[in-house]
């Protein structure tokens, strides 16, 4: 059903699963991580996909797992006792032994313990991870996170089934040139790389890479070999564009925000992605898109955008969160709200927009609209069937005495539902 005169709108970005792996007498604490704006250290959101919130590691409300060796904690021997004790599963991490302090330097009785599965040395204080952690050949998890590392040692090559690996908040400069033939899960935010090694596209079983808050001026052309892919974070650094993503036919989400991306391959092929978080770029245009069925969250908040086109969005049917707040707009494709009917939350905020199309009206799962200071200057009647609105912002717009009369109207009913209609 069409709407009659005019209309508005507005609207808000992750969740990476950190994976305990299964060992003797573990309890899993948690702890919350928190990101970062593009190079100063901000911290981040996801309600409203327009702002884009997130924690240090660049994830939304992410709460991180560290896993802790509770026989040792419950013997009371300290650190010293802990590592004799150790046999698959070791924290010496300073939050389970606050009388001792920061460890600072790692006790090389630690790597004589060959049968360790995961190790977790996190705000240890530690400024190097010697060449002796080869030693440790069953190592499937490494957490050397929130310490002072300057470098990882290159014999890590040796730890042939590490599966994940957290170096996050240290001072790395550089990632060795290593290939970790089983690893999945690399976290490497809050760091200080300027590029990453050719090496690290080989690491194929990579489903998770999270280096948000660097300074990256490149993605290795090798990364288009990563057909593994699940959920890759390149936010807050300084990249200009992406290499092939082709292959990357399992990532579910893709995160670029914060950067300096002026152009993008093709995204046709990236048929699992359900989040792709752009916003805070220099993009002059939407990236090529295809089939993307399970697509939920776009933004794009933040860019140059001049235009957009019906075959943009086409085959998006799931699509709920659209953000284009911000960008150089003059027009919303009418098609959009027929093509995704799923669509819950419109933010197109600060864009010159000349008009609400009348179709918004059949968009009927619609509960967030943010079209505020705009150009537009009517509302269209049919907005008085959404029943399902609750957060409304049309300030800033020159609305004529019809819309106005019918915001007056519409009010009370958003309100009663528990929101707010703006201007009030």
């Amino acid at each position: 059903m069409g709407c009659g005169a005019s209309k508005d709108t507005s609207a808000s970005e992750p969740k990476k699963p950190i994976v305990a792996v299964p060992v003797k007498e573990k309890v899993v604490l948690a702890e919350s991580k928190q990101p970062v704006d593009q190079q100063p250290e901000v911290k981040q959101p996801a309600a409203d996909i327009s702002a884009g919130g997130t924690g240090d590691s660049g994830e939304p409300g992410e709460a991180k797992q560290t896993v802790v060796d509770e026989s040792a904690k419950a013997k009371g021997t300290g650190r010293a006792g802990a590592i004799q004790d150790a046999v698959e599963t070791l924290d010496l991490s300073s939050e389970h032994f606050p009388e001792e302090g920061p460890l600072g330097n790692i006790p090389m009785n630690v790597f004589d313990t060959s049968t360790l599965v995961e190790l977790v040395m996190k705000q240890c204080g530690l400024a190097e991870l010697p060449e002796e952690i080869s030693k440790l050949t069953k190592l499937v998890t490494l957490d050397v996170s929130e310490n002072q590392l300057q470098e990882l040692p290159s014999s890590l090559q040796v730890c042939t089934l590490l599966e994940r690996l957290d170096c996050s908040d240290n001072e790395l400069g550089k990632f060795p040139e290593i290939v970790l033939p089983k690893l999945r899960e690399l976290d490497a935010y809050k760091n200080k790389f300027s590029q990453l090694p050719d090496t690290l596209g080989e690491c194929t079983s990579l489903t998770l890479l999270n280096v948000f808050n660097n300074k990256l001026i490149k993605v290795p052309k090798t990364f288009s070999n990563l057909t593994a892919l699940d959920d890759l974070n390149l936010a807050s650094n300084k990249l200009k564009t992406l290499p092939n993503v082709s292959q990357w036919k399992q990532l579910k989400r893709l995160a670029v925000f914060w950067n300096n991306l002026v152009m993008l391959p093709s995204f046709e092929d990236l048929i699992s992605l359900e989040v792709l978080q752009m916003h805070t770029n220099s993009l002059g245009e939407l990236p090529k898109m295809g089939n993307h069925p399970a697509l939920k969250e776009i933004d794009f908040t933040g860019n140059r955008i001049e235009a957009l086109s019906e075959q943009d969005f086409s085959q998006m049917p799931a699509l709920e969160n659209l953000a284009l707040a911000k960008n150089m707009l003059k027009a919303i494709p009418s098609a959009l709200f027929t093509l995704c009917p799923e669509l819950n939350t419109l933010n197109v905020t600060d864009n010159p927009l000349e008009a609400i199309p009348d179709t918004m009206c059949d968009c009927a799962k619609l509960q967030v609209l943010f079209w505020a200071n705009t150009k537009t200057t009517a509302v269209p009647t049919g907005i008085s069937t959404l029943q399902q609105l609750a957060r409304v912002d049309l300030e800033g717009n020159a609305l004529d005495e019809a819309s106005v009369a019918l915001c007056n109207t519409i009010r009370g009913d958003v309100v009663g539902r528990g929101g707010f209609f703006r201007p009030e």
